[in-house]
């Protein structure tokens, strides 16, 4: 029975733009993999991408082939200390978690850079290759959140060596913007493919009628 590792900080219930796309793919990933006899282990968090939402679920969930562990975080109001703090247990829960296991294949989808650096801590470790789905560019982001020069120049060259490691390692990242290909290209040999977020088939239901009213309005 062969294993891959799904990493995504966010999943539902809960509500964001990073559980809207992980959700569905993490679904099919398990529909497809169903006929390979293999096992995928979602870890992610419970419900905590709004302070004031709050929406249970269970901290172990098994669909067939699918098996999802939500892991609890101390509350917060999404301050910068308060996501290093959350996202300092998920990431000690995850390796915990994994400390015995072997993954065959790692999956990590990263808005923050921290989630594809926890994708290459349990792949190297595992010698299993490690596909990423990028979603911003962290580094480049954080070198503008930064305004004091004592934080960027202690701070960034550390997440630039993070970076590095987790890039350099990768198999596959995927990107979802042809844009932020020229970024990435100093990690050489490596595979690009360009999935967007997408569109949910609510929307795509609700184009015909949007068009419909437009064509009305306008007459």
């Amino acid at each position: 029975m062969k294993r891959i590792v799904y990493l995504t900080f966010y999943y539902e219930p809960d509500l964001c733009a990073g559980s809207f796309r992980n959700t569905p793919l993490a679904i099919e990933l398990a529909k497809q993999a169903c006929e390979k006899d293999i096992i995928v282990d979602v870890y992610t968090t419970l419900p905590n991408r709004y302070s004031t939402f709050e929406q249970s679920a269970p901290e172990f969930e098994e669909i067939g082939n699918l098996r999802i562990h939500r892991i609890s975080l101390p509350p917060h109001k999404s301050g910068m200390m308060d996501q290093v703090l959350s996202f300092k247990k998920y990431y000690s829960e995850v390796i915990k978690l994994n400390k015995y296991k072997r993954a065959d294949l790692v999956f990590a989808s990263s808005s923050r850079l921290f989630t594809a650096y926890l994708g290459y801590t349990i792949a190297k470790k595992s010698n299993a290759p490690l596909y990423l789905d990028i979603r911003d560019i962290f580094v480049d982001t954080m070198s503008d959140v930064f305004k004091s020069k004592i934080l960027k120049n202690g701070i960034l060259p550390i997440l630039k060596l993070i970076e590095n490691k987790t890039f350099s390692y990768a198999k596959n990242i995927n990107l979802i913007s042809g844009g932020f290909k020229s970024y990435f290209t100093k990690f050489s040999n490596k595979e690009f493919t360009f999935y967007t977020n997408g569109i949910d088939d609510e929307f795509l239901e609700a184009i015909p009628v949007v068009m419909i009213k437009l064509v009305q309005k306008n007459r």
